[in-house]
């Protein structure tokens, strides 16, 4: 079984493979996503928290939210600006 930190970003070719798997719920594609969103994300989190640990919380909450919520996603922007605007939604609530 392959481990999350080892997942080859490639599995999914560009962002509409990657939707694809995430509403397969293929067990990877949330991991993939992580990898992919994780570090800009992160940053906006730290941006609006100032503090890193409740960044941290910030952005395993959306990410939690996102992957749970995937076929509520329209499409009508790209899955990074998506998961911005949970990610921000998430932040503001624990403010």
């Amino acid at each position: 079984m392959q481990k999350p930190w080892e997942i080859d970003l490639t599995i999914y070719a560009d962002e509409a493979e990657l939707l694809a798997g995430l509403r397969r719920r293929d067990r990877m594609a949330c991991t993939c996503l992580l990898k992919r969103y994780a570090p800009a994300l992160y940053r906006l989190a730290l941006r609006l928290t100032s503090e890193p640990d409740e960044a941290e919380d910030v952005l395993q909450e959306a990410f939690i939210r996102a992957c749970d919520s995937i076929a509520t996603f329209e499409g009508r922007s790209g899955l990074g600006t998506w998961l911005h605007r949970i990610v921000l939604t998430t932040a503001l609530m624990r403010l």
